[in-house]
């Protein structure tokens, strides 16, 4: 059982594999009332074994403030969460702050200097305000289970669906990269009609003028 402060000390850090787990672990999670909350990493500090802890600003409904710390470099993935925290597994309930409606965590991992106003108007936030946010933190929840095949399913089940107006109108630079990572899945599994529909995917997003 984890100790009472886990993750609210560094000296008792979540531990995860790099910045990216960092960030799938915190977009997994939701307070414990199931709503979502808001988090910027406000600094980094040289703690244990000289290894830097980030520290992570949480702004929650009626903006109570609260700090998670956590530890990139551990080369393990914490199963716990902390106390006032549940992971994400049902639709999460909406807050609202000032005047957005926000349905799940969003954050990033670096400062921000007016937080959380500067991050509800940034375009890394907009796909987690909007109704098929749920199929994002699914993506998320896939990938801490290391669910590698059903993570792939779904991810081709959201390109090709819900997202691909998105993608279309967007053309993210990292979409190609997706779409050929999601090919070479597919054709290791004889799955061609798949690997044809994304390389229509492909097409329709470089080729389509707004």
């Amino acid at each position: 059982m984890e100790e009472v402060n886990f993750g609210k000390s560094p000296k008792n850090p979540i531990k995860v594999k790099g910045i990216d787990g960092a960030l799938i672990y915190l977009h997994s999670l939701l307070t414990d009332d199931n709503k979502p909350f808001l988090f910027h990493r406000i600094r980094s500090m040289i703690f244990k074994d000289r290894k830097p802890i980030d520290c992570y600003e949480i702004i929650k409904s009626n903006h109570i403030i609260d700090y998670l710390f956590i530890d990139i470099y551990s080369g393990e993935n914490s199963n716990s969460v902390p106390i006032g925290y549940v992971m994400h597994t049902q639709k999460a309930n909406s807050i609202v702050i000032n005047g957005i409606e926000v349905n799940n965590t969003i954050g990033v991992n670096y400062r921000i200097k007016n937080f959380p106003n500067a991050l509800l108007e940034t375009d890394y936030a907009m796909p987690f305000l909007n109704p098929q946010s749920h199929i994002l933190l699914e993506l998320l929840t896939l990938r801490t289970q290391n669910d590698k095949t059903a993570y792939y399913d779904r991810l081709f089940d959201a390109l090709t669906g819900v997202m691909k107006p998105g993608l279309i109108r967007t053309k993210p630079p990292v979409i190609t990269a997706a779409i050929d990572i999601l090919i070479a899945h597919f054709e290791s599994l004889e799955a061609y009609e798949k690997c044809a529909t994304l390389q229509k995917l492909g097409f329709e997003i470089f080729n389509t003028t707004d």
